[in-house]
């Protein structure tokens, strides 16, 4: 079986991480002894799930069903950063056969255990990306006052 590498950016500004997270993949790939044919590759922010290259590797998914075997990404927020789009993207994945295999979160697997910690593991993005969105403008707003007195 093939398998595939996702990795993704927020921002081209962020582009110097894509090298370091193929790296950091390839070399998981080569002590689970998977063998990487593809890699997608997003600069987009992972608000949706509609980046070109995630619905491309799920399109490859399902034209090439039964012969991709994982899908590896660094960590979890780096395929989706809220619980819905995650949950809905490894299901999809499941559903063709496909494992979703992270770097970081390695005890993420179909066990009870594993999709506890994988939802979790959502969770916890979702509620990052939430505080940054929405309090640090304003920290920065306290900050410069407290710097002007």
């Amino acid at each position: 079986m093939d398998d595939l590498i996702y990795i993704r950016v927020s921002t081209v500004e962020q582009s110097d991480s894509l090298p370091v997270q193929e790296k950091k993949c390839r070399d998981f790939a080569q002590t689970q002894d998977l063998n990487v044919k593809h890699i997608f590759t997003d600069a987009e922010s992972a608000r949706t799930a509609g980046r070109p290259q995630l619905q491309a590797m799920l399109q490859f998914c399902r034209k090439h069903k039964g012969k991709i075997g994982n899908v590896i990404v660094a960590d979890l927020s780096r395929l989706a950063r809220n619980v819905v789009d995650q949950g809905t993207i490894i299901a999809t994945l499941a559903e063709h056969g496909i494992r979703l295999r992270s770097v970081d979160e390695q005890s993420i697997d179909g066990s009870a255990g594993g999709k506890l910690i994988a939802g979790m593991t959502g969770v916890s993005v979702e509620k990052s990306r939430f505080t940054t969105r929405f309090f640090a403008p304003a920290s920065l707003l306290v900050i410069r006052f407290f710097r002007s007195c």
